[in-house]
């Protein structure tokens, strides 16, 4: 109990600390490649087309040049 207690009191600091850290990491070229590889490794792993097409849609969103 006091450990949840604990985990409430210092998750919120903690959150409003580490946010802005997080999300300047990714915007980052390499953290989006990274998530969209990591989505693409995912899509193999189904037997449908549907989620390579979403997949697909977020690589030439972030990436329209590649």
């Amino acid at each position: 109990m006091l450990l949840l207690q604990l985990e409430k009191q210092f998750s919120k600091p903690m959150i409003t600390l580490i946010r802005p850290l997080l999300f300047s990491f990714l915007q980052s070229d390499k953290v989006k490649t990274l998530i969209v590889d990591m989505l693409a490794k995912l899509a193999e792993t189904t037997d449908n087309d549907i989620d390579d097409k979403a997949v697909e849609f977020v690589r030439n969103g972030l990436f329209p040049a590649k």
